[in-house]
């Protein structure tokens, strides 16, 4: 893409099957592909599947199939696949994320070993509602622990695997969009001596401003962890003597239309060290991509 090669790699769909949308969401985690499909009618009869490509040439292998089963003594029946987040490392073990939907307030999770096999799943109570697209991401910096955030709470959430809190910080917002409301798929990265958050805010009828979806991109470099960033980040937003922008933003679109468009909660961003420079994606339904290259280090 950075060459302006922009020739379609088409996946094989062969032998999938099963749900209300047969593929809905995807993720990528060390060259690996997944994918998964929409369970809207009963996790007994339509259960959630995922599907693994270990190349874009390779057939997809399902991995998981599941009927809600949680323990001997629990069951899950709700709709699940609108989002996937996936938290692997090199060799192929981690965790994949589940968000509830209507309403939100459970995770669903699984472990995963050797990139393959999905095992032990296990319920997490997120004690509110975050409704809609949300993603569970592990911070580069520090293993272990995870943010999430959704496109329905404006609030952004440092969690460990289990779902305890560590961290909780709620965005603020001001007319016209100086601020995000509303981020979905956050990230926090290290970057020439740099510490960084980003997340694209996702475009919907629960947004207060009048323009499509936003990358931000915040210096949170002030703080010895992610934790004690978010609250330096936290203190910055309600400072009354400072007005608070982020360090940047690119909008994707300015055009409101997007929002009635099917689908337009969804937005998502990540990024990678290519050639000693960070590029960051972004992306939004009915709105596009972007690839955004940064240099400077930091001073």
């Amino acid at each position: 893409l950075l060459a302006d090669n922009f020739i379609p790699m088409s996946l094989s769909s062969k032998g999938m099957e099963g749900g209300t949308h047969v593929i809905s969401a995807a993720r990528l985690s060390h060259g690996h592909i997944y994918m998964c499909n929409l369970s809207t009618n009963g996790m007994d009869t339509e259960p959630l599947k995922v599907y693994h490509y270990a190349s874009v040439t390779s057939d997809p292998e399902l991995v998981l199939e599941w009927h809600g089963e949680i323990d001997t003594e629990n069951s899950y029946t709700g709709r699940l696949g609108d989002n996937m987040s996936i938290n692997l490392d090199a060799s192929g073990n981690g965790y994949a994320f589940f968000h509830k939907q209507e309403p939100g307030d459970k995770i669903y999770r699984f472990t995963v070993t050797n990139f393959t096999e999905f095992s032990a799943p296990y319920e997490i109570d997120l004690g509110d509602v975050f409704s809609y697209y949300g993603y569970v991401n592990e911070c580069a910096e520090n293993p272990g622990e995870y943010l999430f955030t959704s496109s329905y709470k404006p609030a952004l959430r440092l969690m460990n695997a289990d779902g305890e809190t560590l961290k909780e910080i709620e965005f603020d917002w001001t007319e016209g969009g100086a601020q995000p409301n509303h981020g979905v798929d956050p990230r926090a990265i290290v970057f020439n001596r740099g510490r960084y958050l980003m997340f694209t805010v996702s475009n919907s009828q629960n947004m207060h401003w009048n323009f499509g979806p936003v990358l931000y991109v915040m210096d949170i470099s002030d703080g010895f962890n992610t934790m004690a960033a978010l609250g330096k980040l936290e203190d910055r937003f309600y400072d009354d003597e400072i007005p608070w922008e982020p360090e940047y933003a690119y909008f994707l679109t300015n055009d409101m239309e997007v929002g009635a468009q099917s689908g337009a909660w969804t937005a998502q961003c990540n990024a990678a060290e290519v050639n000693g420079k960070l590029v960051v994606y972004t992306g939004a339904a009915a709105a596009g991509f972007a690839l955004i290259e940064f240099d400077k280090a930091k001073k």
